[in-house]
């Protein structure tokens, strides 16, 4: 018998195309709450269903078998689709004997969502670790809980237990493999493509002497590689070097990445990151006009901070992964050409460390300003989540949902630069002479390179930006 079943749906129940890009989905934050549920005695499994690996009829049947009394839904907006036709299937087949609660990221952003579809019995806004043992124990209780409720994020997140990885069924989850960590939740930006300001959580670090026991954990069973996936994870900075001196002093040996900003880097932290084990860092360039990603996405990132911050990793030898969007409010030709034209800026200045680099067509997600513009532009109508729902849109995401297209330009030209940015840096000599030397010793992402670049050289971006089974082409034009 299980008291809670938390199930994170697929992007498609039927074409299974739609779910290629999802596949490596752990779900860290359904890791936190099993863990929380757990401890507090209350029965429960996680399924991680990103690849469909389960109809909604067997997850139903998993309900039955086992007795659920409450069903859990976790979805971003990518996968919004899927839990209504699940929530929907489960109130049909159960009724009131089971209730049906939305967590996740979309529900934070369109919290009316549980009006619009009484499928859900309620939902849950926000990081529930503090607030979900209480919440489900009232509705087990046989209390009548409905509607949307906000939950107080955790502040002292050395409180909380580690994540229980393994715990997640279906997840894929291997501890030998690259393992997620976080070190701070929240973040203090207000760019516009980003829906975490409307969220509004403020920052919050783990101490140092937490991450590294979660890291000992770790390789207690077997983990080398872990992967820092905080939106920015050296923004403590006095935080970040106590963490790396504390794993130098334990002994802590293994290697890892991060997401971070260049301007939260300086040389006393890069110097301490390289010391503790990090091999690489990924970068939101954005965009490569300055003007654009500061005023157009609100990024407040200048040059000069790129600069420095690409000086001090070159120096230390980590490697990065740069990353660009196409499709800003205000952008022209002439800036997109910028962004294509920027590594090879930081290259002729002697930044000769970075690894790989992506361009993105910019997805306008509910909650952001993006979105907003879009509509204020006719791109779309303020309804376009519902009009993904109800199938308007096609089955699948990507492909589906709509890109953001400045005045001025067409799809059809972003994708064309998109396409030869890719080329034209993945496609010299030097560098796959370099890519090949770098993974020799590990077949696996060598083979993963080779797929990738074929797939460079037929379609002008890697695999990890197709969906197959789905149409080429988003719903706005």
């Amino acid at each position: 018998m299980t008291d809670v079943l938390i199930v994170q749906p697929p992007v498609s129940f039927t074409n299974k195309g739609a779910n290629y890009n999802y596949d490596s989905v752990c779900g860290i934050g359904m890791a936190y709450l099993l863990q929380m549920l757990r401890r507090a005695g209350i029965s429960c499994r996680v399924i991680s269903n990103h690849k469909a690996q389960l109809g909604i009829d067997e997850l139903l049947d998993v309900c039955a078998r086992e007795k659920v009394k409450v069903l859990g839904l976790s979805a971003f907006t990518a996968q919004i689709r899927s839990a209504v036709f699940l929530a929907q299937a489960a109130k049909k087949r159960f009724g009131d004997k089971l209730h049906v609660t939305l967590g996740g990221v979309h529900i934070g952003v369109d919290p009316e969502i549980v009006r619009r579809y009484p499928c859900f019995d309620s939902g849950a806004v926000g990081e529930c670790e503090d607030f979900i043992v209480e919440f489900i124990s009232r509705i087990l209780a046989g209390e009548k809980v409905s509607g949307v409720h906000y939950a107080k994020s955790p502040q002292n997140l050395d409180a909380l237990p580690f994540p229980d990885y393994d715990g997640i069924e279906n997840s894929g989850f291997d501890y030998k493999g690259v393992v997620d960590i976080l070190a701070t939740r929240g973040c203090p930006h207000r760019c516009g493509y980003c829906c975490s300001p409307f969220l509004k959580e403020k920052v919050r670090s783990r101490s140092a002497e937490n991450i590294v026991a979660e890291m000992k954990e770790r390789i207690r069973h077997g983990t080398r590689e872990m992967f820092f996936t905080d939106d920015a994870a050296t923004i403590n900075r006095k935080r970040t070097i106590e963490m790396c001196e504390c794993m130098v002093r334990e002994r802590v040996k293994l290697t890892f990445h991060m997401i971070t900003r260049l301007d939260y880097l300086t040389e006393d932290v890069v110097r301490a990151l390289k010391k503790a084990g990090c091999k690489s860092l990924m970068l939101g360039i954005e965009s490569g006009n300055e003007r654009i990603r500061n005023e157009s996405i609100g990024k407040k990132l200048k040059d000069d901070a790129i600069f420095t911050g690409m000086a001090f990793l070159r120096k230390y030898d980590i490697h990065t992964d740069l990353f660009f969007m196409i499709g800003h409010p205000g952008e022209t030709e002439d800036d997109i050409k910028e962004s294509i034209e920027f590594p090879y800026r930081l290259e002729k200045a002697g930044l000769t460390n970075i690894q790989q680099v992506g361009y993105h067509l910019s997805w306008p997600f509910p909650g952001t300003e993006y979105f907003k513009w879009c509509v204020s532009k006719g791109q779309f109508s303020a309804s376009l989540v519902d009009e993904y729902i109800a199938g308007k849109l096609g089955d699948g995401f990507t492909g589906h949902w709509p890109y953001l297209i400045p005045e001025g330009l067409t799809l059809e030209k972003m994708l064309r630069y998109r396409d030869e940015a890719h080329r034209r840096f993945y496609l010299r000599p030097r560098y796959v002479a370099r890519r090949f030397f770098f993974h020799l010793s590990d077949p696996k992402k060598l083979i993963g390179d080779v797929k990738n670049g074929l797939s460079v050289l037929r379609r002008g971006t890697s695999m990890r930006d197709v969906n197959y089974g789905e149409k080429a082409e988003p719903a706005a034009k």
